[in-house]
């Protein structure tokens, strides 16, 4: 088990994607389910002593996306072909929690997420917005590009519908959330959120990126541009200009 700690928090829970797969070579069988992740957004969102402080939204976010998974992989009647969604949904999961332990343990995070984790003043519809455009503009970007890596799989049919399903959740909560606290502005920045333009366009940026393996420059460089990018978009969410 590896973990990074804080305050005796354990925020990375026991997985062998810390393990690095060549391309083609046999990977572990991936364990079924995401209890480990599940109880770590739970202690997460609970608090407390020693728990370091996270946006409520997003812990809440990747929660529901990781129990959707969770409950379809643990399923009798299971998708034989789950394992991609599975790997990459905690993956994703994982980013979050370990964003979240860096700050706390005063380690440099990416510029999106020092924004979403100390941000202006703005209503909750709008940090929620913002938190879940960052998952999956920023994070399940990276995700998808290392699942792939990891797993020896090329982005073909069954990789990208797995990368549909989940952005498909992340927008779906996203309209949630903003149905229950914005108005119809924020209602009509989810729907984009939600759209199929925008789960396509980062599809297309986390296949980009996937080309770059064994480029460690040109992939630092292409990371650092998408930071940018999507912290420019979630400073609009937050403006209400989303």
């Amino acid at each position: 088990m590896t973990g990074r700690t804080v305050g005796g928090f354990v925020v990375a829970v026991a997985s062998g994607l810390e393990q690095t797969t060549a391309v083609g070579e046999r990977h572990a069988p991936v364990r079924v389910g995401l209890d480990g992740e599940l109880r770590a957004l739970g202690a997460l969102r609970a608090g407390g002593p020693g728990v370091p402080v996270a946006p409520v939204c997003c812990t809440w976010v990747c929660g529901a996306v990781a129990l959707d998974v969770h409950d379809r992989g643990c399923a009798p009647d299971a998708e034989p072909g789950l394992e991609f969604e599975t790997v990459l949904v905690r993956r994703l999961v994982h980013r979050y929690l370990g964003v979240v332990a860096d700050a706390a343990a005063g380690r440099p995070v990416a510029r999106t997420w020092r924004l979403l984790l100390d941000p202006p003043p703005a209503p909750v519809s709008r940090r929620a917005l913002a938190g879940v455009g960052t998952l999956l503009g920023y994070d399940l970007t990276l995700a998808f590009a290392s699942t792939c890596t990891l797993l020896g799989r090329d982005p073909g049919p069954p990789e990208r519908a797995a990368h549909g399903r989940v952005a498909a959740l992340l927008g779906g909560w996203a309209r949630e959330l903003a149905c229950h606290t914005g108005g119809p502005s924020d209602v009509a920045a989810a729907a984009r959120l939600d759209g199929p333009a925008r789960r396509e366009a980062a599809r297309r940026r986390a296949e980009c990126l996937w080309t770059l393996r064994g480029r460690p420059t040109e992939a630092e460089a292409e990371r650092d541009a998408l930071d940018q990018e999507v912290h420019a978009a979630a400073l609009r969410q937050l403006a209400g200009e989303g």
